[in-house]
């Protein structure tokens, strides 16, 4: 996969993640992931690349909701409550959809049967 065409796949991800979200809610992340790692198959870091993807969409949810309001301030009670720094509460923040969206398009790979363990039809493995 090209430079091009991997920044472009982030980027289309990002954006589609975000405007899912905003409008569905979590539960879109792995809907998008799944249907982009099933677009995206053929290539072997797409489901890297989609779990980037989720990740820079919801970071762009979390700064414009940080330009809105007091994200910071709820990172730092939330962040008193679990006893830990609020930079590691942000960064489990954008590691979920990050996790999400990686695991969905694995998943796609799974369904897809692109990314089956063992071996496969045709080969000399194959019973």
């Amino acid at each position: 996969m090209t430079f091009m065409r991997t920044a472009t796949l982030v980027v289309l991800i990002a954006l589609v993640v975000a405007v899912g979200t905003w409008l569905i809610g979590w539960p879109a992340v792995p809907a998008i992931a799944l249907i982009a790692g099933i677009r995206a198959r053929r290539y072997r870091t797409a489901p890297l690349l989609i779990g980037l993807g989720a990740m820079l969409g919801s970071t762009a949810l979390l700064v414009l909701a940080a330009a809105r309001g007091p994200v910071l301030d709820l990172a730092q009670r939330l962040g008193g409550v679990l006893q830990l720094p609020w930079l590691v509460v942000v960064g489990f923040t954008l590691l979920f959809p990050a996790l999400l969206g990686w695991s969905a398009a694995r998943v796609a790979r799974g369904l897809t049967g692109d990314g089956a363990v063992g071996p496969q039809p045709g080969t000399a493995d194959a019973s």
